[in-house]
């Protein structure tokens, strides 16, 4: 492992569009001022990281304590927040359209059973009148019986 500032700032520049990465372990990698420099710029506008470890790199502390502050800037775990109640937002919209398409289906199924219904009382009928019900009644007692 030994990306170092230039692959520590490609990495950073990569990570401005970043949605799902948190937690990133950068250790023993060469990465100097300036490549964490520009993961501290990242930091500004990337609410999504958590965690960033750079340690055992020439990192100085105070680049090291901008990069702190970036991550533990309150406003940013606000917007931390914020992007996780998006989520779930989503995933709750989500669900409710699936719900919505599993009770339309069922309201065809239930249109769909009562027009079946429809037709075996009017089979039922039918059937009555030409065969008479006393013959229907007779036949449906051998079956219970049976």
């Amino acid at each position: 492992n030994s990306i170092g500032d230039e692959g520590a700032r490609r990495l950073a520049s990569s990570l401005g569009h970043n949605a799902t990465l948190r937690k990133l372990w950068l250790g023993r990698n060469k990465i100097n001022d300036a490549g964490a420099e520009d993961f501290a710029k990242t930091l500004q506008s990337n609410h999504v990281i958590e965690y960033l470890c750079l340690s055992e790199n020439g990192i100085s502390d105070s680049v090291e304590d901008k990069i702190q502050t970036h991550l533990c800037d309150p406003r940013r775990k606000v917007k931390q927040m914020e992007l996780i109640v998006a989520r779930k937002d989503e995933m709750l919209a989500a669900k409710e359209d699936e719900i919505a398409a599993k009770n339309k289906e069922i309201a065809r199924m239930k249109a769909e059973m009562s027009r079946i219904y429809g037709l075996v009382v009017s089979l039922k009928s039918d059937v009555e009148s030409v065969v008479g019900a006393d013959v229907i009644s007779e036949v449906n007692d051998r079956s219970i019986a049976s």
